[in-house]
């Protein structure tokens, strides 16, 4: 695979971004929400499966909560907990992948077709700007708004 800078990943990403803006999520998916960091911890413990079988580790995610009727205030009201994620992952080899992921349970999602983003060499860098993108996405996410809580 080609490398390509760092940019035109997360110029990959944005794209992604406003792609799952018009995807319409899955009949049937659970009513249970995850937090960005329950997200991410699932992603790296427990890896990916594609959908052709294959499968590969996450040494780092970002998990971006969508808003509006995808996210309720948690019991607190203090955070926001998400049915649905735009999630932007690097496997150890350096990959990075994008797709959303559909909360169905409590330790169980679906997602969408998984789309190749690039190759970033550097784990330290991916995290960096990665960081940086996802909290411009989570910015335009959280102005759409949550549910109230519905316990």
């Amino acid at each position: 695979m080609r490398r390509v800078s760092l940019a035109a990943v997360f110029a990959a990403a944005a794209v992604l971004a406003m792609t799952v803006a018009a995807e319409t999520a899955p009949a049937a998916y659970g009513n249970q929400y995850w937090s960005p960091g329950y997200c991410k911890m699932m992603l790296q413990r427990h890896g990916v499966e594609l959908g052709d079988g294959r499968t590969f580790n996450v040494q780092r995610a970002f998990c971006i909560g969508r808003g509006g009727r995808e996210c309720e205030w948690d019991a607190d009201g203090r955070s926001r907990d998400y049915r649905s994620f735009l999630v932007i992952a690097r496997s150890y080899d350096g990959i990075v992948r994008g797709w959303t992921l559909y909360v169905t349970g409590r330790e169980s999602w679906n997602g969408s077709t998984t789309r190749l983003l690039g190759r970033v060499p550097s784990a330290y860098r991916f995290a960096d700007v990665g960081q940086q993108m996802a909290n411009e996405l989570a910015r335009a996410e959280h102005e759409k708004g949550c549910m109230p809580y519905r316990g």
